[in-house]
């Protein structure tokens, strides 16, 4: 990754942060490309003339989603202790900058499970791509759910501190002789540098739990579309009066990095996607 910010400090510039949605490193295991023979890729419209003859299986193993980080045990094993190696205890500095940034309000707390009921969610301001950055819905608080520029959505976000508000959320600053930050600036984006090669915003691999229950509909007692969006109001669980409560439970792998075709109406190749089922009744 290339640690550099595009924070527009007046019109007309263009949003360099951008560029890091289109180029990435490609994933070092074995396994996941084709390498198709350069003999026949050498004529023909299209993008894999040689050396380009590799064609992705669309997989990035290894890569840990950052928005789903729950523990700080994850997220040390994840930077390797980094700055600090002899810090083996949790939460650390970084950990409690790292909750602060994806939570978006409650700046004085580190606790990972605070909840404001002025919110929607706990990671108001999750880690996204500098183009999604306001793909958000809107509300009344404050902070608002967008970032203030598309940069502080990513990675390259900055520090929730005030007082370092200047600088990346991933920053390092130290006077050690072994990783002086003022002789070399490697060791001030080296946590940015290392994140962006183990970290991805994005899951490909989901597993879902699907309970189905019956219950009892009648038409809504009011015309109201704000209460009752289709004219029903719902009424007790089918078995609730007697005991004898019958439901369907299915537990689903999805791998969504499958290709397979998808049309609105339609069950196209979709089974391809799903790599686990069972049925729970």
């Amino acid at each position: 990754m290339i640690p550099f910010f595009c924070n527009l400090p007046m019109p007309g510039m263009w949003p360099l942060c951008r560029l890091l949605d289109y180029l990435h490193v490609p994933s070092r295991f074995v396994g996941t490309e084709l390498q198709a023979n350069p003999v026949n890729c050498t004529t023909g419209d299209h993008s894999f003339h040689p050396p380009f003859n590799h064609i992705s299986n669309y997989r990035d193993p290894g890569k840990v989603n950052i928005n789903t980080i729950f523990s700080p045990d994850v997220w040390l094993g994840l930077i390797n202790y980094f700055p600090d190696p002899s810090q083996t205890t949790t939460p650390n500095w970084q950990w409690d900058k790292f909750v602060k940034s994806r939570r978006g309000y409650g700046a004085g707390s580190t606790a990972i499970t605070l909840l404001d009921q002025n919110y929607p969610t706990r990671f108001v301001r999750p880690f996204r791509s500098a183009a999604a950055g306001d793909l958000v819905p809107p509300i009344s608080a404050t902070p608002n759910l967008a970032p203030d520029n598309e940069i502080d959505a990513t990675l390259l976000r900055p520090d929730p501190d005030p007082a370092h508000s200047n600088r990346p959320l991933f920053y390092h600053d130290s006077a050690n002789p072994y990783d002086n930050t003022n002789r070399n600036p490697f060791f001030r984006y080296q946590g940015i540098q290392r994140l962006g090669n183990l970290v991805t915003t994005r899951s490909n691999v989901y597993a879902v739990w699907i309970t189905v229950g019956y219950f009892e509909v009648s038409p809504a007692p009011i015309n109201n579309p704000a209460i009752y969006p289709d004219g029903y109001a719902l009424g007790a669980e089918l078995g609730s009066d007697t005991g004898d409560i019958n439901r369907h439970r299915a537990f689903y792998m999805f791998d969504r990095s499958v290709p397979v075709g998808f049309q609105r109406g339609k069950d196209l190749n979709v089974e391809k996607a799903v790599l686990l089922r069972r049925f729970i009744e």
